[in-house]
């Protein structure tokens, strides 16, 4: 390589990025807007349910980074839809979804039901409250714990 007309040393080249290097948080999350279009497109072909949020939003997923929190409605037609969509977007992105340490968390679900359904899928199921990115979800606010 020619670095100002001068030449340089040589260099292997690799592939990827390493963690912990400032740029590949921003690569993740480009790679991972694929997985926003995949929710929007099985929404608007009424695959996937969304949820109402408000007058005019709706809500499908909420992500900080590699934690990622789904919506949908509890049936396990709409879960295997999911799964179907977190596959493609493996297939897609080349990034790989541990489901065997992912959690299928129901509300206002029987415990019996919510295992069967994340059972059908691979994944642990858990219940509220919970935490998510060390905040908790469904616990009492008014708790000085909380």
């Amino acid at each position: 390589m020619l670095i100002n007309g001068s030449p340089s040393k040589e260099f292997l080249m690799g592939c990827g990025i390493h963690q912990g290097y400032p740029i590949s948080s921003f690569l993740f999350l480009i790679a991972v807007e694929r997985l926003t279009v995949l929710f929007q497109r099985a929404s608007t072909t009424d695959l996937f349910k969304r949820i109402p949020f408000g007058d005019s939003f709706y809500l499908t997923h909420l992500q900080c980074v590699d934690d990622t929190l789904i919506f949908m409605s509890t049936n396990l037609h709409m879960i295997k839809i999911v799964k179907r969509i977190l596959l493609w977007f493996t297939i897609c992105s080349g990034l790989h979804i541990n489901f065997h340490i992912s959690s299928l968390i129901g509300i206002n679900v029987g415990e019996d039901s919510c295992a069967s359904m994340a059972f059908s899928v691979f994944c642990r199921f858990g219940s509220l409250p919970c935490s998510y990115l060390a905040m908790p979800l469904g616990s009492n606010p008014k708790r000085l714990s909380t």
